[in-house]
């Protein structure tokens, strides 16, 4: 398969297999998913390298760095980018991303870029998968509504719960 051999692909490996090896510290940890949300939007057809079980990866480094708002920001950017795609969105719900999230808006509720990047994320999953009934019952829409309680005079906030 040449898409193997292809830049964006081995890029993109590359940044997975450091962070599933550790090798990222802390602090590069938000730029390591800010190159994979570019790398993946410059060619849309590698999504699918990013998919292939890597979207449970980020779930993962989202858990173990729940209290750093930049990776939250970056790593919740990064799933709702991803859910754009019907096989992400489903994968994200179901392989912890949406467990991620949830916390998330238990710890940055507060924070706005946290919040707009949470609420992308439930509307991407919530309009390309049709998980509307399931996203209820883990708790979304308890969240969405403390996002916006939280956050009323933020239009794009207000914006992206209307929509969800």
């Amino acid at each position: 398969d040449q898409r193997l051999f292809h830049p964006i692909h081995v890029a993109t490996q590359s940044v997975l297999q450091a962070l599933r090896l550790g090798k990222v510290s802390c602090g590069l940890v938000p730029l390591a998913f800010s190159c994979l949300r570019v790398l993946a939007d410059t060619d849309t057809e590698h999504w699918g390298f990013i998919q292939e079980n890597n979207l449970e990866l980020v779930a993962e480094v989202l858990e173990e760095h729940e209290g750093d708002e930049n990776v939250q920001e970056e790593g919740l950017a990064l799933l709702a980018t991803a859910a754009v795609q019907p096989a992400a969105a489903d994968q994200i719900f179901r392989n912890g991303g949406f467990k991620a999230a949830l916390r998330a808006v238990e710890v940055f509720v507060e924070c706005q870029s946290v919040v707009r990047q949470l609420l992308a994320l439930f509307l991407n999953c919530a309009t390309v998968k049709k998980l509307g009934e399931e996203m209820i019952r883990v708790g979304t829409l308890r969240a969405t509504l403390a996002c916006l309680q939280m956050h009323s005079e933020d239009l794009e906030v207000v914006r992206f719960v209307l929509d969800i």
